[in-house]
Protein backbone atom coordinates (compact mmCIF):
# COMPACT_ATOMS: atom_id res chain seq x y z
CA UNK A 1 0.00 0.00 0.00
CA UNK A 2 2.98 2.23 1.11
CA UNK A 3 4.31 1.40 -2.49
CA UNK A 4 0.86 3.09 -4.37
CA UNK A 5 1.11 5.97 -2.05
CA UNK A 6 4.83 6.61 -3.14
CA UNK A 7 3.88 6.21 -7.03
CA UNK A 8 0.95 8.34 -6.54
CA UNK A 9 2.96 10.84 -4.53
CA UNK A 10 5.62 10.85 -7.37
CA UNK A 11 2.99 11.21 -10.28
CA UNK A 12 1.35 14.20 -8.40
CA UNK A 13 4.64 15.97 -8.10
CA UNK A 14 5.75 15.26 -12.03
CA UNK A 15 2.53 16.14 -12.81
CA UNK A 16 2.72 19.71 -10.65
CA UNK A 17 6.33 20.07 -12.67
CA UNK A 18 5.41 19.54 -15.99
CA UNK A 19 2.24 21.99 -15.37
CA UNK A 20 4.42 24.81 -13.83
CA UNK A 21 7.24 24.52 -16.65
CA UNK A 22 4.49 24.32 -19.29
CA UNK A 23 3.36 27.86 -17.99
CA UNK A 24 6.34 29.10 -18.54
CA UNK A 25 6.32 28.40 -21.41
CA UNK A 26 2.98 30.06 -22.47
CA UNK A 27 4.01 32.73 -20.38
CA UNK A 28 6.87 32.97 -22.50
CA UNK A 29 4.84 32.29 -25.91
CA UNK A 30 2.79 35.09 -25.01
CA UNK A 31 5.82 37.41 -24.39
CA UNK A 32 7.21 36.65 -27.91
CA UNK A 33 4.05 37.38 -29.88
CA UNK A 34 3.50 40.81 -27.75
CA UNK A 35 7.18 40.83 -29.09
CA UNK A 36 6.22 40.21 -32.93
CA UNK A 37 3.49 42.50 -32.41
CA UNK A 38 5.19 45.64 -30.98
CA UNK A 39 7.99 44.48 -33.98
CA UNK A 40 5.26 44.63 -36.48
CA UNK A 41 4.08 48.10 -35.34
CA UNK A 42 7.84 49.64 -35.52
CA UNK A 43 8.58 48.05 -39.48
CA UNK A 44 5.25 50.00 -40.10
CA UNK A 45 6.09 52.97 -38.47
CA UNK A 46 9.66 52.46 -40.45
CA UNK A 47 7.52 52.15 -43.91
CA UNK A 48 5.39 55.07 -43.36
CA UNK A 49 8.12 57.49 -42.07
CA UNK A 50 10.76 56.42 -45.26
CA UNK A 51 7.64 56.33 -47.76
CA UNK A 52 6.97 60.12 -46.63
CA UNK A 53 10.82 60.58 -46.51
CA UNK A 54 10.37 59.77 -50.62
CA UNK A 55 7.47 62.16 -51.00
CA UNK A 56 9.89 64.94 -50.20
CA UNK A 57 12.54 63.67 -52.41
CA UNK A 58 14.65 63.06 -49.20
CA UNK A 59 16.00 59.42 -50.54
CA UNK A 60 18.63 58.42 -52.89
CA UNK A 61 18.09 57.34 -56.58
CA UNK A 62 19.52 54.09 -55.54
CA UNK A 63 17.03 53.75 -52.66
CA UNK A 64 14.28 54.77 -54.70
CA UNK A 65 15.35 52.04 -57.31
CA UNK A 66 15.20 49.25 -54.43
CA UNK A 67 12.38 50.65 -53.17
CA UNK A 68 10.54 50.82 -57.22
CA UNK A 69 8.36 47.99 -56.56
CA UNK A 70 6.96 48.80 -52.96
CA UNK A 71 6.52 51.99 -54.09
CA UNK A 72 4.40 51.56 -57.46
CA UNK A 73 2.40 49.28 -55.10
CA UNK A 74 1.43 51.85 -52.86
CA UNK A 75 0.80 54.88 -55.31
CA UNK A 76 -1.53 52.12 -56.92
CA UNK A 77 -3.48 51.61 -53.17
CA UNK A 78 -3.58 55.26 -53.01
CA UNK A 79 -5.02 56.17 -56.56
CA UNK A 80 -8.16 53.51 -55.25
CA UNK A 81 -8.15 55.32 -52.04
CA UNK A 82 -8.65 58.49 -53.44
CA UNK A 83 -11.20 56.54 -56.00
CA UNK A 84 -13.50 55.45 -53.13
CA UNK A 85 -12.93 58.91 -51.35
CA UNK A 86 -14.14 60.88 -54.28
CA UNK A 87 -17.35 58.34 -54.26
CA UNK A 88 -17.87 59.05 -51.09
CA UNK A 89 -18.02 62.70 -51.67
CA UNK A 90 -20.62 62.00 -54.27
CA UNK A 91 -22.41 60.08 -52.26
CA UNK A 92 -22.55 62.47 -49.62
CA UNK A 93 -23.72 65.17 -52.01
CA UNK A 94 -26.83 62.40 -52.91
CA UNK A 95 -27.51 62.97 -49.27
CA UNK A 96 -27.89 66.14 -48.65
CA UNK A 97 -30.18 66.37 -51.88
CA UNK A 98 -32.49 63.43 -50.29
CA UNK A 99 -32.28 65.31 -46.97
CA UNK A 100 -29.65 63.81 -44.67
CA UNK A 101 -28.89 65.98 -41.62
CA UNK A 102 -25.15 67.48 -41.23
CA UNK A 103 -24.74 64.89 -38.88
CA UNK A 104 -25.42 61.92 -41.20
CA UNK A 105 -23.05 63.63 -43.68
CA UNK A 106 -20.55 63.80 -40.96
CA UNK A 107 -20.65 60.10 -40.05
CA UNK A 108 -20.29 58.99 -44.06
CA UNK A 109 -17.27 61.20 -44.83
CA UNK A 110 -14.49 59.30 -45.44
CA UNK A 111 -11.70 57.98 -42.71
CA UNK A 112 -8.81 59.77 -42.30
CA UNK A 113 -5.24 57.66 -43.15
CA UNK A 114 -3.34 57.69 -39.57
CA UNK A 115 0.16 59.39 -39.63
CA UNK A 116 3.22 57.94 -38.99
CA UNK A 117 3.48 56.27 -34.88
CA UNK A 118 -0.32 56.83 -35.09
CA UNK A 119 -2.69 53.69 -34.20
CA UNK A 120 -5.46 53.84 -36.93
CA UNK A 121 -8.64 55.02 -35.74
CA UNK A 122 -10.79 52.52 -34.65
CA UNK A 123 -14.29 51.56 -36.66
CA UNK A 124 -17.21 52.78 -34.78
CA UNK A 125 -19.69 50.05 -34.24
CA UNK A 126 -22.60 50.52 -36.03
CA UNK A 127 -25.81 51.93 -34.11
CA UNK A 128 -28.73 49.94 -34.78
CA UNK A 129 -31.34 50.59 -36.81
CA UNK A 130 -35.08 50.81 -35.70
Amino acid sequence: MSDFFDKLKKGAKETGEKASILAKIGGIKTKIVNLNSRKRGKFEDFGKKVYLLLGEGKLSADVQETLKVEINAIAEVDKEIEKNNNDIEKLNEDLKKVGATDKDVQEAKAPEEPKPGEPPAEPKPEEPKQ
